[in-house]
């Protein structure tokens, strides 16, 4: 992985551990990937609407009339420059 990418990640994994914490509060094991999958579709909400988007995913953003396609990836939005 590239260093810069690298830098990207690290920043995204720091971020949601201070949000979030460092570990699920759950104890089974399908409850344990609900409750990071929540997280991160919450925290790529925050990120999305921190940029300046509405929250949602790719496909509102299409409808806004806002251009090709994005993923609201927490990665990729963090460092893109409009």
């Amino acid at each position: 992985m590239a260093d810069g990418r690298r830098r990207a990640a690290e920043t995204v994994f720091s971020a949601f551990k201070r949000l979030f914490g460092s570990g699920a509060r759950s104890l089974k094991w399908g409850n344990i990937v609900r409750e990071v999958n929540l997280k991160a579709s919450l925290y790529n909400r925050m990120v999305s609407m921190a940029a300046g988007g509405t929250g949602y995913g790719t496909r509102e953003r299409k409808e806004e009339g806002r251009g090709e396609e994005r993923s609201p990836g927490a990665v990729q939005d963090s460092y893109e420059m409009d």
